[in-house]
């Protein structure tokens, strides 16, 4: 439930989620985002 939470608010804000993984070694999640929203508009922070 909150990978999938995870990835419908990232792709709502325009960016993309990827896992990398190997037996026995654990999962790392990358999360990529745009600098500004998809609206065209500049991010706050």
């Amino acid at each position: 439930m909150g990978l999938y939470i995870t990835r419908t608010i990232v792709e709502l804000l325009g960016g993309t989620i990827r896992v990398q993984s190997q037996p026995g070694q654990g999962a790392a999640f990358t999360v990529d985002l745009p600098r500004e929203s998809p609206s065209g508009t500049p991010s706050t922070g």
